[in-house]
């Protein structure tokens, strides 16, 4: 009931409710404010270079997350993903290895 009321009430909205709504959207400082400064989420390569890249990556590290149980991983973390894609040797890349070679 309250949904029906409330997109009611956004479909008759008259024009000068509408020119507030602009008015007060045009008057909100930008956020984050400029003195905040805000650190880049993947500083080394090659997560710096490319946003498809740190989509990839997230996509990635989703399904391992969404199918651990599945796959017999334990559940690891973003950071312990990228951390293990960069390691010589990481224990996690072989389990992630042996999981989806069985």
């Amino acid at each position: 009931m309250t949904l029906n009321k409330g997109l009611s009430a956004i479909i008759h909205l008259d024009h000068n409710a509408l020119q507030n709504l602009e008015s007060f959207r045009d008057s909100l400082s930008a956020f984050p404010p400029k003195s905040v400064q805000l650190k880049r989420p993947f500083a080394i390569q090659p997560w710096t270079d490319s946003e498809e890249n740190i989509g990839n990556l997230l996509m990635v590290w989703r399904f391992f997350i969404t199918f651990a149980d599945v796959l017999g991983l334990w559940p690891f973390t973003l950071d312990e993903f990228v951390q293990a894609l960069h390691d010589h040797d990481s224990r996690l890349l072989g389990e992630i290895y042996t999981c989806c070679s069985a």
